[in-house]
């Protein structure tokens, strides 16, 4: 195991150490609350890549910790993968920038700086969309937070809306397709058939192609054919209106 005193540890650390504001921190007196990339896995290889560049070429962006309000030591801020990295390298000790953040702001920091710099899959990215807008933030702002458009956040967070359609919501969880595109236009599908008084789910899954794998030209038309299912109903109930008023007449 490497210490401060080890040369890659030192190669790393040294250039920091003419750096205001940052502390010197160990290993064993950080801790990282679950977040996006946590809760779902690492990538073990990547971090391995990554633990493998910061040997070589230092810690280039350090990480941002504050005080652990509940015990000694310190909460992640950002940096958790850089942290995770080393600490999978062998490095016991880092410097690090230490502020002060309560729960919340902390927790939107990790959220946004995971939504700019992680490779995070569409699953990921829709949940800690979700997070965000769960905790009060308005779609604009988080457009802006994350430097993407409205439209771009709204088809993400429609993705774990509780009214998501359960065809699309199934491929989704399943994993079998994370195109956003595709598996908006299947749940726009499903809620046009229900519309229509058929059974969504039931109707979706007869349309599916042949070859068993939806493209988004596939789920594009059966979107639009089920919004098409809607017409002769809407008819249908404007001409048993007109036979209505011509009894009462």
């Amino acid at each position: 195991m490497k210490d401060a005193t080890d040369t890659a540890t030192v190669e790393m650390i040294e250039p920091a150490m003419s750096q205001p504001g940052l502390t010197l921190v160990f290993m064993n007196q950080v801790t990282a609350l679950s977040q996006v990339r946590t809760s779902t896995g690492w990538d073990d290889a990547s971090l391995a890549e990554l633990g493998n560049s910061i040997i070589a070429n230092g810690l280039l962006q350090m990480p941002l910790l504050r005080p652990n309000p509940d015990a000694d030591g310190f909460l992640v801020v950002a940096g958790h993968r850089r942290i995770e990295a080393m600490r999978r390298a062998g490095f016991t000790s880092f410097y690090a920038m230490v502020g002060k953040a309560d729960n919340e702001t902390a927790h939107v920091m990790q959220l946004t700086e995971n939504l700019h710099r992680e490779q995070l899959s569409t699953k990921e990215t829709a949940w800690a969309l979700r997070t965000l807008s769960d905790q009060g933030k308005k779609l604009a702002d988080i457009a802006e937070m994350v430097n993407k458009s409205k439209a771009w956040v709204c088809k993400h967070l429609a993705l774990t809306h509780p009214d998501f359609g359960s065809y699309a919501r199934e491929l989704f969880i399943k994993g079998t397709t994370e195109d956003v595109e595709l598996l908006n236009s299947l749940s726009q599908a499903e809620k046009a058939a229900d519309d229509a008084e058929q059974f969504g789910y039931a109707w979706l899954s007869e349309q599916a192609p042949k070859s068993g794998k939806w493209t988004r030209k596939a789920a594009a038309d059966a979107a639009k054919k089920a919004k098409e299912l809607i017409k002769p109903n809407e008819e249908e109930e404007e001409n048993e209106g007109e036979e209505s008023d011509k009894n009462l007449a």
